[in-house]
């Protein structure tokens, strides 16, 4: 496994031109470390869920780089643009209506998952290659997600060709995971913003009567 430091201009690139080839990075965000992958290739996406021996049944998030993008792949509700106003770029994924432009690999039914993280990084590859990355956590499924690129690497040593360190995860927890597609919002997973998450709804449910 190749261990590029977040500052290696050349590393970086290779990790763009990685990703556009169809391969699987790992790379730093503002909660743990991610696998991260050409979300609209297919194949890279499946393999993904082969190194983690992840159920295909759960979704990859998307990390996208601004709320314009974040439109191109979802029905952006008034709630979710309230929340993304909020709290993108940080620690919370969005569930929204999927667009026309959502392949079924990225779907669970209906919807997709997307996130502006708060981390050069990811931004850049996103910006980089021009797609947005599918991305999960950087472990294999049902342990502990990888909050250092030697944690990675003892982890996924033999699976993945590449790991772009930048020291410890910030936050050290997933994110927050809300389904904003319905009249009100739910939280599906509480992660690193729960308590803030709780009091946003609370405030909104407080100045319209729509939530």
């Amino acid at each position: 496994m190749l261990v590029i430091d977040a500052g290696d201009r050349k590393g970086l690139q290779l990790a763009a031109r990685r990703i556009t080839e169809g391969e699987i990075v790992a790379l730093p965000t503002d909660t743990v470390y991610g696998l991260a992958c050409d979300g609209f290739n297919q194949n890279a996406v499946a393999r993904i869920y082969q190194i983690k021996r992840r159920s295909e049944k759960k979704p990859l998030v998307l990390f996208v780089s601004d709320v314009s993008q974040a439109r191109l792949f979802a029905e952006v509700s008034d709630l979710a643009q309230k929340l993304m106003r909020q709290f993108w770029p940080g620690p919370l994924t969005l569930v929204c209506r999927a667009s026309d432009t959502v392949p079924p690999w990225l779907r669970s039914g209906e919807t997709v998952a997307l996130r502006i993280p708060d981390h050069p990084i990811p931004l850049e590859l996103v910006k980089t290659t021009k797609t947005p990355l599918a991305t999960t956590s950087a472990n294999l499924s049902g342990q502990p997600p990888a909050t250092s690129a030697p944690q990675v690497v003892a982890a996924l040593s033999d699976e993945i060709a590449l790991v772009i360190d930048a020291g410890p995860s910030p936050l050290a927890h997933p994110s927050t995971i809300l389904d904003a597609t319905g009249p009100y919002p739910r939280i599906l997973r509480q992660g690193a913003l729960a308590k803030e998450i709780q009091e946003a709804i609370a405030d909104l449910w407080s100045k319209s009567g729509d939530y």
